[in-house]
Protein backbone atom coordinates (compact mmCIF):
# COMPACT_ATOMS: atom_id res chain seq x y z
CA UNK A 1 0.00 0.00 0.00
CA UNK A 2 1.25 3.58 -0.86
CA UNK A 3 0.60 6.77 0.36
CA UNK A 4 1.44 10.16 -1.25
CA UNK A 5 3.98 7.37 -3.12
CA UNK A 6 5.79 5.97 -0.50
CA UNK A 7 5.43 2.65 1.36
CA UNK A 8 3.39 2.13 4.49
CA UNK A 9 6.64 1.27 6.02
CA UNK A 10 8.31 4.60 5.62
CA UNK A 11 4.41 6.38 5.97
CA UNK A 12 4.55 4.87 9.62
CA UNK A 13 8.44 5.54 10.04
CA UNK A 14 7.82 8.95 9.12
CA UNK A 15 4.41 9.24 11.22
CA UNK A 16 6.50 7.93 14.21
CA UNK A 17 9.24 10.51 13.85
CA UNK A 18 6.62 12.94 13.65
CA UNK A 19 5.24 11.58 17.22
CA UNK A 20 8.15 12.65 18.71
CA UNK A 21 8.71 15.74 17.66
CA UNK A 22 5.09 17.57 18.19
CA UNK A 23 4.99 18.72 21.84
CA UNK A 24 2.41 16.41 23.56
CA UNK A 25 2.67 15.50 27.58
CA UNK A 26 0.58 13.09 28.89
CA UNK A 27 0.61 13.97 32.14
CA UNK A 28 -0.17 18.08 31.58
CA UNK A 29 -3.64 18.88 30.83
CA UNK A 30 -2.80 22.79 30.17
CA UNK A 31 -3.98 21.57 26.23
CA UNK A 32 -7.31 20.99 27.41
CA UNK A 33 -6.85 16.99 26.62
CA UNK A 34 -9.05 15.55 28.60
CA UNK A 35 -8.27 11.89 29.78
CA UNK A 36 -9.91 10.12 27.08
CA UNK A 37 -8.03 11.79 24.68
CA UNK A 38 -4.66 11.22 26.49
CA UNK A 39 -5.79 7.52 26.61
CA UNK A 40 -6.62 7.09 23.31
CA UNK A 41 -3.17 9.17 22.22
CA UNK A 42 -1.37 6.91 24.10
CA UNK A 43 -3.27 3.84 22.50
CA UNK A 44 -2.20 5.16 19.09
CA UNK A 45 1.19 5.64 20.03
CA UNK A 46 1.69 2.41 21.36
CA UNK A 47 -0.80 0.94 18.41
CA UNK A 48 2.13 3.01 15.62
CA UNK A 49 5.16 2.06 17.46
CA UNK A 50 4.15 -2.02 17.30
CA UNK A 51 2.86 -1.74 13.94
CA UNK A 52 5.31 -0.44 12.62
CA UNK A 53 8.14 -2.19 14.17
CA UNK A 54 6.50 -5.39 15.77
CA UNK A 55 8.95 -4.24 19.32
CA UNK A 56 7.33 -3.94 22.46
CA UNK A 57 7.95 -1.30 24.63
CA UNK A 58 8.00 -1.03 27.53
CA UNK A 59 9.00 -4.36 27.74
CA UNK A 60 7.94 -6.65 30.79
CA UNK A 61 10.13 -6.30 34.25
CA UNK A 62 10.78 -9.91 35.00
CA UNK A 63 12.76 -11.27 38.13
CA UNK A 64 14.14 -14.90 38.69
CA UNK A 65 14.26 -15.43 42.35
CA UNK A 66 15.70 -17.55 44.57
CA UNK A 67 15.11 -21.27 44.41
CA UNK A 68 12.20 -21.81 47.13
CA UNK A 69 12.62 -25.18 48.08
CA UNK A 70 14.93 -28.16 46.62
CA UNK A 71 15.45 -31.71 47.09
CA UNK A 72 18.26 -34.48 45.14
CA UNK A 73 15.79 -34.48 42.48
CA UNK A 74 14.20 -31.56 42.10
CA UNK A 75 13.78 -27.87 42.52
CA UNK A 76 10.87 -25.18 43.06
CA UNK A 77 11.53 -21.75 41.51
CA UNK A 78 10.06 -18.68 41.96
CA UNK A 79 9.79 -16.18 39.39
CA UNK A 80 7.70 -12.28 38.70
CA UNK A 81 6.42 -10.39 35.89
CA UNK A 82 6.16 -6.55 36.26
CA UNK A 83 4.08 -5.22 33.90
CA UNK A 84 4.27 -1.16 33.02
CA UNK A 85 1.86 0.91 30.99
CA UNK A 86 -0.77 -1.02 28.58
CA UNK A 87 0.93 -3.76 28.47
CA UNK A 88 -0.89 -6.69 30.37
CA UNK A 89 -0.91 -10.45 30.44
CA UNK A 90 -2.25 -11.03 26.61
CA UNK A 91 0.86 -9.57 25.73
CA UNK A 92 2.76 -12.69 26.87
CA UNK A 93 2.20 -15.88 25.21
CA UNK A 94 4.33 -17.79 27.84
CA UNK A 95 6.21 -17.76 30.86
CA UNK A 96 8.86 -19.72 33.31
CA UNK A 97 12.20 -21.23 33.58
CA UNK A 98 14.82 -22.56 31.68
CA UNK A 99 17.91 -24.53 33.17
CA UNK A 100 20.76 -26.85 32.21
CA UNK A 101 23.58 -28.37 33.42
CA UNK A 102 26.25 -25.53 34.85
CA UNK A 103 29.26 -26.78 33.19
CA UNK A 104 26.94 -28.73 30.03
CA UNK A 105 27.02 -26.29 26.66
CA UNK A 106 23.69 -27.59 25.96
CA UNK A 107 20.55 -26.06 25.49
CA UNK A 108 18.02 -24.83 28.34
CA UNK A 109 15.12 -26.60 29.07
CA UNK A 110 11.85 -24.59 29.34
CA UNK A 111 9.54 -25.08 31.94
CA UNK A 112 6.28 -23.32 31.40
CA UNK A 113 4.42 -22.19 34.53
CA UNK A 114 0.92 -21.63 34.84
CA UNK A 115 -0.04 -20.75 38.53
CA UNK A 116 0.68 -16.65 38.02
CA UNK A 117 -1.02 -14.30 40.54
CA UNK A 118 0.09 -10.96 41.17
CA UNK A 119 2.63 -11.37 38.74
CA UNK A 120 4.10 -13.79 40.87
CA UNK A 121 4.41 -17.88 40.31
CA UNK A 122 6.54 -20.83 40.63
CA UNK A 123 7.76 -23.71 38.46
CA UNK A 124 8.66 -27.32 39.69
CA UNK A 125 11.87 -28.43 38.30
CA UNK A 126 11.63 -32.60 37.98
CA UNK A 127 13.86 -35.60 37.05
CA UNK A 128 17.15 -33.81 38.51
CA UNK A 129 20.44 -35.56 39.12
CA UNK A 130 21.33 -35.97 43.02
CA UNK A 131 24.40 -33.10 43.77
CA UNK A 132 24.85 -31.71 40.70
CA UNK A 133 24.85 -27.86 39.82
CA UNK A 134 22.22 -25.98 37.23
CA UNK A 135 21.87 -23.07 35.68
CA UNK A 136 18.38 -21.22 35.19
CA UNK A 137 16.89 -18.01 34.32
CA UNK A 138 13.39 -16.84 33.98
CA UNK A 139 11.82 -16.59 30.36
CA UNK A 140 8.71 -14.42 28.94
CA UNK A 141 7.96 -15.57 25.15
CA UNK A 142 5.65 -12.69 23.77
CA UNK A 143 2.63 -12.81 22.21
CA UNK A 144 3.53 -11.44 18.19
CA UNK A 145 5.65 -8.86 19.45
CA UNK A 146 9.34 -8.96 19.92
CA UNK A 147 11.79 -6.92 21.48
CA UNK A 148 14.66 -5.97 20.08
CA UNK A 149 13.63 -8.33 17.40
CA UNK A 150 13.10 -11.13 19.57
CA UNK A 151 10.33 -12.80 21.17
CA UNK A 152 11.93 -14.00 24.31
CA UNK A 153 13.02 -11.99 27.57
CA UNK A 154 15.21 -13.32 30.07
CA UNK A 155 16.09 -12.95 33.21
CA UNK A 156 19.71 -13.28 35.14
CA UNK A 157 21.39 -16.47 35.30
CA UNK A 158 21.43 -18.38 38.42
CA UNK A 159 22.93 -21.57 39.73
CA UNK A 160 21.84 -23.93 42.47
CA UNK A 161 23.03 -27.19 43.46
CA UNK A 162 20.37 -29.88 43.90
CA UNK A 163 20.67 -32.21 47.32
CA UNK A 164 23.00 -35.31 47.64
CA UNK A 165 19.99 -37.08 49.54
CA UNK A 166 16.56 -37.24 49.31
Amino acid sequence: MKFFGISSLMAGCLLWSLLDVIPFNLSDDSHGNSCKEKKERKQFENYVRNRNSQWLTPKPQIKSCDVVSKGATWAELKGEITLTGDIDMSYISEYGFSYKVNSDDSDYTNVAGNNIENGKFTVKLTDLSPDVKYTYRMYVRLNGFTYIGNPMIYGDNKTFVTDANE
